[in-house]
């Protein structure tokens, strides 16, 4: 239970540029992981762990140093959302191809390798005078912090964000919508300095065990992404968490779940559970605008 008192506050603990750790995330007892956003390019530590005393605990070498011609403190130098499997807690550097877990002794281990090719942002890009630059006249493809990495015990659900492809691939169209974001679209645009970039998300399953790679299509109807639902014919599910129950959780916003889960809807889909969609019908009906959102659980099939 929560008791609703304000404990403590802690002091974010700094590097020798003076600047804070950030995308900071629970560890264990009193002990914290924080993320140095490199924007200078000669940062020492990318990392690092501390405790509610704002005392550095260990400090993780950052092997990725570079020389900006000019100050760019944008996505490229940020981390993803981390997330926990067990006592695991799983990190990853936006320009960084690889994937790192803090285990039980406080070793940063690497866990999986992304290979992006000819679309990994490197080096000299980080280098380069303009940051539109690191987006290349082929795209540019980033994983991204805005959408959660779930890794199950066979399973590896991620989302990358790609740049300046539409000429080159299908992406799903933009909603008619007044805010877009990627929980409910997967055409998002961004503007800065002038130059407008369109970024589509997408998403996908690797499957460890046999070591394979699925793409996911997006929903025809809502261009929602995610798993396209035939179970109860509801909306695309896609994993926010991961328990320790082996269940997956995402979140559905009510007024996507009004405006969507019409009979229209439902008649382009299938629907293999009718008993589940007939529940699922009820609480769309029951539900009022301003009610909190809906959770939903999967449970994994055993192999």
């Amino acid at each position: 239970s929560w008791d609703g008192v304000f404990h403590q506050s802690i002091k974010l603990p700094e590097n020798i540029h003076g600047i804070p750790l950030c995308d900071n995330f629970f560890v264990r007892d009193n002990l914290f992981l924080g993320h140095f956003r490199n924007h200078k390019g000669d940062f020492l530590h990318n990392f690092a762990l501390y405790n509610q005393s704002s005392e550095v605990i260990k400090s993780f070498d950052n092997y990725v140093q570079f020389n900006p011609k000019v100050l760019v403190t944008g996505w490229v130098n940020r981390c993803m959302k981390p997330y926990r499997i067990g006592e695991h807690i799983y990190v990853k550097e936006i320009s960084n191809d690889t994937l790192f877990y803090l285990n039980e002794r406080n070793g940063l281990i690497p866990h999986f390798v992304f290979d992006l090719g000819k679309y990994t942002i490197t080096k000299e890009m980080r280098e380069s005078r303009e940051p539109s630059n690191l987006y290349s006249v082929n795209g540019q493809i980033n994983l991204p912090t805005s959408m959660p990495m779930i890794d199950t015990q066979n399973n590896l659900f991620f989302s990358f964000s790609a740049y300046n492809l539409s000429g080159k691939y299908s992406f799903p169209k933009k909603m008619n919508r007044s805010i877009v974001t990627p929980s409910s679209s997967g055409l998002i645009i961004f503007q800065g300095g002038g130059t407008i970039i369109d970024s589509h998300a997408v998403l996908g399953v690797y499957d460890t065990t046999n070591q394979t790679t699925q793409l996911l299509d997006t929903d025809p109807v809502t261009q929602i992404i995610g798993l396209i639902n035939d179970l109860d014919g509801g909306l695309s599910f896609w994993p926010q968490y991961y328990t320790s129950e082996n269940e997956l959780v995402d979140i559905w916003r009510v007024e996507d779940m009004k405006e969507h889960l019409t009979d229209e809807y439902f008649a382009g889909h299938e629907i293999k559970d009718p008993a589940a969609h007939q529940k699922l019908k009820e609480l769309v009906q029951k539900l009022d605008i301003e009610d909190n959102p809906v959770i939903v659980t999967a449970k994994l099939k055993p192999n």
